[in-house]
């Protein structure tokens, strides 16, 4: 599976993670997204991403450094439901 650092979407700019065709995953810390316009900014581009045919999965530092578990399990369930793959049919539970 390929996994694409600093990967662009136009209407977005950079995310920080493309998984496969459509999983992005951005990781936020304090030091840049604390600001009240750092946090409505992060909003409108999740909204773009959506509307693009993304899934957004948003972390902050504490979960990827001290929650690895509970972050490892969503991410290895996003992927058995083929979140990654555009026109994926696949469902949770499926």
């Amino acid at each position: 599976m390929r996994v694409t650092p600093q990967f662009h979407v136009v209407g977005v700019g950079d995310v920080d993670l493309l998984v496969g065709d459509r999983l992005v995953i951005e990781c936020d810390s304090k030091e840049f997204h604390s600001a009240e316009w750092h946090s409505r900014n992060d909003r409108r581009r999740d909204l773009v991403l959506n509307r693009l045919g993304y899934r957004v999965l948003r972390l902050t530092y504490e979960q990827v450094m001290f929650q690895w578990p509970r972050v490892e399990a969503t991410l290895r369930a996003l992927l058995a439901e083929g979140s990654h793959v555009r026109g994926s049919r696949r469902r949770p539970g499926a």
